[in-house]
């Protein structure tokens, strides 16, 4: 989760929506989700949570390893630069999906 300074959150937002393009032909990128919690103020000042899904973890590994974000925020390379201006810097947490239940295709 990232904590956005108030009054950032435009710039923030334009940071990963400029970035889309950056994914698309890369092997093993499912999809993307920047999510922006629905409340005024949040309680522990987390507002925004970022995550990326991949077919595979060494998918995601050789796409780290080829950009250079080993040990860097993987989602916003230009967020890590500019985080002190618009966010306090968070570490990224990775977890293994272990079940998918989608709806019923329109």
């Amino acid at each position: 989760m990232d904590v956005i300074y108030q009054g950032k959150e435009v710039t923030f937002e334009g940071a990963f929506k400029s970035k889309g393009a950056a994914y698309e032909g890369v092997p093993g990128f499912v999809g993307f989700y920047l999510l922006r919690r629905d409340a005024d103020k949040a309680d522990d000042g987390y507002n925004y949570m970022s995550t990326s899904i991949w077919n595979s973890r060494q998918s995601f590994e050789n796409w780290k390893s080829q950009t250079g974000l080993i040990g860097q925020s993987a989602h916003c390379p230009q967020c890590v630069s500019t985080s002190s201006e618009i966010a306090v810097k968070s570490s990224p947490a990775y977890f293994e999906g272990k079940l998918t239940i989608l709806g019923e295709k329109s």
